[in-house]
């Protein structure tokens, strides 16, 4: 890992998010979740393929290269170019998909600023703000790995230290004994605590 930022100035995020926001800003909080290419079963379908000898399916090349979602798909995006890279399917690509996956990191950041701004952290937003944390921070960019965010991520911790979604976990009334935990929920997060452990290490 090594720091990075996503834009290079204060005006530059300005004129980004402008453009984004004007593409998203009709769209209703489900849309704003999860939209457009790959959907669930489409990212893990370009998964299985790509993780057997790096098939590289045109039909999932398109669903990965596509620039109008948002939400899941767009960080199921990242997720499929950082496998691709790991599993080292092509070495000559990878100027290109450093280069992808910074566009649509910036594209993950304005998301998530409109999403915090126009949205109460509730049951249906912690988990994607979680994942958006964790994908985009695991690249370096110091915009997802602020003090901010990991507070928000700790504020949501259950006693036990795992993670439902019931917001405000640590202060909740509600007895948690029985540590009734979302697994996605908690993997993604304590990715993102253990990224902002390792840049704070490390920078």
């Amino acid at each position: 890992m090594s720091p990075q930022t996503l834009f290079s100035t204060p005006r530059d995020f300005e004129i980004f998010y402008e453009r984004e926001v004007s593409r998203i800003s009709s769209l209703g909080e489900d849309k704003l979740l999860l939209g457009g290419h790959p959907n669930e079963f489409e990212s893990n379908n370009c998964l299985i393929k790509l993780n057997k000898n790096c098939v590289l399916d045109r039909k999932c090349l398109e669903e990965e290269a596509e620039s109008g979602n948002t939400g899941y798909s767009l960080t199921h995006q990242i997720i499929y170019w950082q496998n691709f890279r790991q599993m080292r399917c092509s070495k000559e690509y990878d100027g290109l998909v450093k280069s992808i996956i910074k566009e649509k990191c910036r594209r993950v950041y304005a998301q998530q600023v409109h999403l915090t701004k126009h949205y109460n952290i509730d049951k249906n937003i912690l988990d994607l703000f979680t994942e958006q944390v964790a994908v985009c921070g695991m690249e370096g960019f110091g915009e997802f790995l602020t003090e901010e965010n990991r507070q928000i991520i700790i504020d949501n911790q259950m006693m036990c230290g795992c993670y439902n979604f019931s917001v405000n976990s640590s202060s909740s009334e509600a007895p948690q004994t029985s540590c009734m935990y979302d697994a996605h929920l908690t993997s993604v997060a304590a990715l993102a605590l253990t990224v902002h452990l390792k840049y704070e290490a490390l920078f």
